[in-house]
């Protein structure tokens, strides 16, 4: 049997291997596969260095895998994502979810004097190895597709989210049914929660500008994020309404920033790909732009780095026509896909947004740094701003200095707040138009 050599577990094939003839010897229900991901590794990484990452993943395998009797086998998928095999002959199903939260918890006590500073957190998503399930491979993708369900807001100070695969598809349902009525209502009513996150420019050290962000309110009066109704407004292909309306709002509330005496500081939307696929969105886009001429220079618009894969032609004149009528163009998530400059040449934007994997790559590897740097300067060079997000401790920002970029956003700037939160953080009164 292979193994892998930093945590001694079996390989992928081998546990496979493994899984498979355990599972096709025994009754069904007997056992699961566990889909687990390390939510915080990456902080020991950064914190501790990367052998003490290694010297973790592999106190994970010996404590939590090797000396726990019902977990009879694991692998290392990639990183700090796992397989593991939970025999369940003398666990009852309806105490799964406690044996396997007291099983973590456990490890997370244990290790909690050896990283103070690191905040654990585990999201472990689970499939039955049943009668339904058609393969082992299929079961590791349903446990896969239980665990991204579980929303990181759920994961405090040493929490564990779990998510069973049926219950999941359950809880997808239902969401769905409590999201699309809800947006239904929005839509008839005109009324959106917006929030702003700001920009700022280091050199000047104030917000010069503003994200817009949607929460929509569920009938319990809790806000939902994107993350929780996008997915399923894309599904129905109802998001670039959405992205209309946001749109409206934003012309709206720059308007009457400038009624009220106020400073308007540009505002960002977010433009999906699916609404260029609509032949009305531009129409509606020229006609709201007319209708608040005074507003139109202070808008901006955040267009993804994958929109320019089906139609890069289109999207060159999406942006000449943006142009045309006196807003920006922001080329969002530069590094997040797998494209290149060589796809896409350089779009005639007014800034380059970073993702925030770009920085974490940096982080990873202090050669990286350089690269950050180079692509900083050649942005510059072609008189391109470039903003990077994500920015969450003072470390990251330092990183970002020393590639010269002066523009970030994040929580370490200023969270999203709601909108008069933002106005009396940020804005500045007595503000003449002319």
């Amino acid at each position: 049997m292979y193994h892998d050599s930093v945590t001694g577990l079996p390989t992928m094939e081998s546990f496979l291997d493994f899984a498979e003839k355990m599972w096709k010897s025994s009754k069904p229900n007997r056992f699961a596969i566990l889909s687990v991901n390390i939510g915080s590794f990456h902080k020991i990484n950064q914190y501790y260095g990367y052998m003490q990452g290694d010297a973790f993943l592999s106190l994970f395998a010996q404590k939590l895998v090797r000396n726990n009797e019902y977990l009879l086998s694991a692998c290392r998928e990639k990183a700090d994502l796992f397989l593991l095999l939970l025999d369940l002959d003398e666990i009852t199903l309806s105490h799964t979810n406690e044996y396997i939260h007291n099983t973590f918890s456990d490890f997370c006590g244990y290790v909690s004097c050896l990283y103070p500073d690191i905040t654990l957190s585990f999201q472990i998503g689970i499939c039955l190895l049943s009668s339904g399930e058609h393969s082992l491979t299929d079961a590791i993708a349903h446990a896969a597709y239980a665990r991204k369900t579980l929303d990181n807001s759920f994961l405090g100070e040493n929490k564990i989210a779990i998510a069973f695969y049926q219950d999941s598809l359950l809880s997808k349902n239902n969401c769905e049914n409590r999201i699309l009525p809800l947006f239904e209502e929005i839509m008839i009513n005109k009324h959106l929660i917006l929030y702003l996150q700001p920009i700022f420019d280091l050199n000047h050290n104030q917000a010069i500008r503003a994200e817009a962000l949607v929460r929509i309110m569920d009938n319990s009066g809790k806000l939902l994020k994107p993350n929780a109704f996008l997915p399923i407004l894309e599904k129905y292909n109802l998001a670039y309404e959405l992205d209309l309306l946001v749109m409206e709002s934003i012309l709206k509330l720059l308007n009457h920033w400038i009624a009220i005496g106020i400073e308007p500081l540009s505002v960002s939307i977010n433009l999906s790909e699916g609404d260029f696929s609509k032949k009305e969105f531009m129409k509606i886009f020229r006609e709201l732009i007319e209708k608040y001429p005074d507003s139109q220079k202070y808008l901006e618009f955040e267009i993804s780095e994958s929109s320019f894969i089906n139609n890069p032609d289109y999207m060159l004149q999406v942006i000449y026509t943006i142009h045309e009528h006196g807003c920006r163009i922001s080329l969002d998530g530069f590094g997040r896909d797998v494209l290149s400059l060589k796809t896409i040449g350089i779009p005639p934007v007014d800034t380059v947004k970073f993702d925030k994997s770009v920085l974490t790559a940096s982080m990873r590897n202090p050669q990286n740094i350089h690269i950050l740097k180079k692509l900083a300067e050649m942005f510059e060079e072609c008189q391109i701003p470039v903003l990077c997000e994500g920015i969450e401790n003072d470390m990251e920002e330092a990183i970002i200095q020393q590639c010269g970029i002066h523009l970030v956003q994040g929580y370490y700037y200023g969270r999203p707040v709601p909108l008069d939160l933002f106005e009396k953080k940020y804005m500045q009164y007595e503000f003449s138009h002319n």
